[in-house]
C-alpha cells in the first residue's frame, strides 16, 4: 500500500535503482544518516524543509506516479510537481 510521506528536514533528495533517498543535513551543513524510501510506498511527497533534487529525480517521479509538493518556512504552499496523467 502506497503512502504519503512527509520531509522536514533540509537537504538534497535523489534516487537510485527503484529507491529514493534523502540525505539530511543538519544545521552545521554536516551530512547525517541517509533515510532509505522504496519508491513502491510513496504516493505522494510533501516538504516542508529546503530540498535539492535534480531532473533525473523529477523524470523519476513521474514515471513513478509520485507528486512532490512544497511548503516554506512558515508552512505556505509553495507549488507542486505533478506527473501528467
Amino acid at each position: 500500500m502506497r503512502k504519503t510521506k512527509y520531509i522536514f528536514n533540509a537537504g538534497r533528495m535523489s534516487q537510485k535503482d527503484n529507491t529514493l533517498i534523502f540525505q539530511p543535513v543538519n544545521k552545521d551543513g554536516v551530512k547525517v544518516k541517509p533515510s532509505y524510501l522504496p519508491i513502491e510506498d510513496v504516493s505522494n511527497l510533501y516538504c516542508f524543509g529546503s530540498v535539492d533534487a535534480n531532473s533525473a529525480l523529477f523524470n523519476f517521479l513521474a514515471k513513478q506516479k509520485v507528486s512532490l509538493n512544497f511548503f516554506d518556512y512558515y508552512e505556505h504552499y509553495t507549488g507542486s510537481f505533478m506527473p501528467k496523467d
